[in-house]
């Protein structure tokens, strides 16, 4: 087989979209010298790591490009949700959108010296190796009345926008 022929047979291989096997076994059907089938496939070798890198590269621009424009939504969403409270308006919807303020679920806030009181009542304190306030439990004993000093239950709100079409 001539010169450009292997050149041409190696590079119709690297078009070919092959799993690992079927391109290694085509590779071995080829009846070529050790010296140029070993070059031709670490030409191989170096056009996959280049297209890897320039995919692994893009999909870094991709997640940058993602990640600002869900910043950007949710910055707007937040610009409606403050609009709406500041008008007094709880929903809102249109021919393409269904707007509310909907309640988020109840959560939890300790104080800055929450932690410290909390030493006393180990009740509240998870137990794992750096002990950290069992908010589970905080917010059922909340529920049920309990007074825990540093503690307090919340109910905070959020914007669901929802598609009509």
């Amino acid at each position: 087989m001539k010169l450009y022929e292997i050149k041409d047979a190696y590079l119709r291989l690297l078009e070919m979209d092959l799993d690992e096997e079927t391109l290694k076994d085509t590779l071995e059907s080829l009846d070529f010298d050790l010296e140029e089938k070993a070059d031709n496939i670490a030409c191989i070798v170096k056009s996959l790591e280049i297209e890897a890198e320039a995919i692994t590269e893009e999909a870094k621009k991709l997640m940058m490009r993602a990640r600002t424009k869900q910043q950007k939504a949710e910055s707007l969403k937040e610009y409606l949700f403050m609009t709406f409270k500041s008008v007094g308006k709880d929903n809102l919807e249109t021919a393409r959108n269904v707007l509310k303020i909907k309640k988020n679920p109840s959560s939890v806030q300790l104080d800055d010296d929450f932690e410290t009181v909390a030493l006393n009542y180990n009740y509240y304190m998870n137990k794992k190796t750096v002990a950290t306030p069992d908010k589970e439990k905080i917010k059922e004993d909340l529920k049920n009345g309990v007074i825990i000093k540093g503690a307090k239950l919340i109910q905070s709100e959020r914007l669901e926008i929802k598609w009509t079409l």
